[in-house]
């Protein structure tokens, strides 16, 4: 299966190639511990720890990217009534965001071309 993906801002749109759920909505942010590792106390080969915390790890990959991203939704396909995007039981998006946009975009291009997008990962 290959892996597909669009990107409008913020928001991105990729196929998760699992069973479940055929692609997942992501939300990108700034990574505020990109860059900084020298500002935190190496506690093992591959964690570190806030100097104004005892309690807690950073894992050294945390440091690599500008960006990180979390999962905001999904979207199913259903061959009889077409496609839905559920969001993510945890609350990702604040009420600004949920009328993003870059986020409704995104759907409506995922709308326009939803067969180019689930052909490309038969």
């Amino acid at each position: 299966m290959k892996r597909v993906s669009r990107r409008i801002g913020r928001f991105e749109i990729r196929s998760t190639g699992n069973l479940k759920n055929d692609f997942e909505v992501l939300k990108w942010f700034p990574n505020g511990y990109y860059g900084k590792k020298d500002q935190y106390i190496k506690i093992s080969p591959e964690h570190y720890r806030d100097p104004k915390f005892s309690y807690g790890s950073i894992h050294e990959s945390c440091f690599e990217s500008p960006e990180n991203c979390v999962v905001i939704g999904f979207i199913n396909i259903y061959p009889d009534t077409g496609w839905a995007f559920e969001k993510n039981e945890y609350p990702c998006l604040t009420k600004s965001e949920e009328n993003d946009k870059d986020l409704n975009e995104l759907l409506s291009l995922f709308d326009k071309f939803k067969d180019k997008f689930c052909k490309a990962i038969e």
